[in-house]
């Protein structure tokens, strides 16, 4: 899938610095991007914004789907009330940019990054982290980048359907999911998920991540 904007990895190292005007009191959060990563786009900044927004819903251990270089693990961990994160990531380099991103951002002990597709760790250690935790989430966050073939709802379905195993009873995700594929198509995602009902949206953004000038977006979108 190709976008307006989509995630773009950085053909040199770069960084971001959160301050106090993008995630309040949890502010500073710094973030170091090497080559081969990606780098923070409208809809990290979004999610970043719904976590600092409403640090009341989050809690406890929680799981960052597709953390990348960690961003949303590292502010979620810097909420007073969640104890642990554990970010995932099909990507090496993601994975270990996130790490050094945690101890930069004093997060390390309340952090573990593994290599993952989707909800399934790639090695003994993370498969036994992970069985570990099952049943046992409070929240999954996610920012799910497209996906090839379609228009990157099937990430998001993935990201619903996995959590299942994993969240408590009353445990949330937070997922970015763009106004374009509308609720109805939502809500049928959910539909065949025993627990998982649509809440509402915390936090909102004008940017719009879909090329509306490609007929097959459209089409896929219903638009």
């Amino acid at each position: 899938m190709q976008t307006v904007t989509m995630h773009t990895r950085e053909p040199a190292a770069s960084h971001t610095l959160l301050s106090e005007r993008e995630i309040g009191n949890l502010a500073p959060v710094s973030l170091h991007h090497p080559p081969g990563t990606y780098r923070l786009t409208p809809a990290s900044m979004v999610c970043i914004r719904a976590l600092s927004q409403n640090q009341w819903l989050f809690g406890g251990t929680g799981i960052d789907w597709g953390c990348g270089t960690g961003c949303l693990a590292i502010v979620a961990a810097k909420i007073p009330g969640v104890r642990s994160v554990i970010g995932l990531d099909v990507s090496r380099s993601d994975v270990e940019a996130a790490g050094e991103n945690a101890v930069l951002n004093g997060v390390a002990q309340s952090t573990t990054f593994l290599r993952a597709d989707s909800y399934r760790a790639l090695t003994l250690q993370g498969q036994e982290t992970l069985q570990r935790v099952a049943g046992d989430i409070d929240f999954v966050v996610s920012n799910p980048s497209g996906s090839v073939g379609d228009d990157g709802f099937s990430l998001r379905s993935a990201v619903l359907a996995g959590s299942c195993e994993f969240l408590r009873d009353g445990g949330i995700v937070a997922l970015q999911i763009s106004i374009q594929y509308g609720r109805i198509r939502i809500d049928r995602a959910l539909r065949p998920l025993t627990g998982l009902t649509y809440e509402r949206v915390i936090a909102t953004t004008p940017w719009v991540p879909f090329d509306l000038r490609r007929e097959d977006l459209r089409r896929l979108l219903g638009r």
